[in-house]
């Protein structure tokens, strides 16, 4: 899968030589959380915007389809 995916496994914020083995129960519903208000809103878009200049992508303001 790491080959496979490789562009998803580098770049910034990947973690290097670290396996990571996650363990999903089917059993367990999902849910989606409310969004929470920021507080230092202005300062968290700067960082935002900096991250999107980097190439970092956004997911967006929505619950994705796993949720």
């Amino acid at each position: 899968m790491i080959q496979e995916y490789e562009d998803v496994f580098t770049g910034i914020g990947k973690l290097k030589r670290v396996t990571v083995k996650l363990h999903v129960d089917p059993n367990v519903p999902g849910g989606v959380q409310k969004q929470r208000s920021i507080p230092l809103k202005d300062k968290f878009e700067q960082i935002l915007d900096k991250w999107h200049d980097l190439g970092i992508k956004d997911v967006g303001d929505e619950p994705t389809d796993w949720c």
